[in-house]
């Protein structure tokens, strides 16, 4: 490994963020490559059936 983390693992960190400060991603994707914005949808569309940002809000 180099040292970064990969197009998915920045992907979902940034879904995580989203999430976290209610960021509607319309806003977020216009600025976003082709490809970490597959890989956010995907994310942010796991996150949802996930209680992970539920209990992280509530710390």
């Amino acid at each position: 490994m180099s040292g970064y983390i990969s197009e998915a693992e920045f992907s979902y960190s940034l879904a995580i963020f989203m999430k976290l400060k209610e960021i509607n991603p319309k806003d977020i994707y216009p600025y976003l490559d082709i490809n970490i914005k597959s890989y956010v949808k995907k994310s942010l569309k796991d996150l949802d059936t996930a209680e992970a940002i539920n209990e992280l809000k509530e710390t």
